[in-house]
């Protein structure tokens, strides 16, 4: 014996809505991209912003560290970021 089985979904397939193509459109953004190539400041390199904000940069100890993170105990991480580990006072 041989059965054989065929199921049709009742619902209609929606069409799908994608974003526009742009690929064919690079000429109508061309004078957005310029208008903001201009305002955008030039980038400055790592020595740059550490002259600039030297005068604000806290240099600590290490005891200061030891003393603020009470020994750098686990119990005072409060997790972890892009710029290194997070710790409470």
């Amino acid at each position: 014996m041989h059965l054989s089985l065929q199921i049709q979904s009742k619902k209609k397939r929606k069409e799908s809505k994608s974003a526009p193509d742009l690929r064919n459109k690079s000429d109508s953004l061309t004078p957005v991209l310029d208008r903001a190539s201009k305002s955008l400041p030039s980038p400055r390199s790592i020595p740059e912003l550490y002259k600039e904000k030297e005068q604000n940069l806290k240099v600590f100890s290490l005891q200061e560290l030891r003393d603020s993170t009470n020994g750098f105990s686990r119990l005072q991480k409060l997790g972890e970021g892009g710029f290194g580990v997070c710790i409470k006072e």
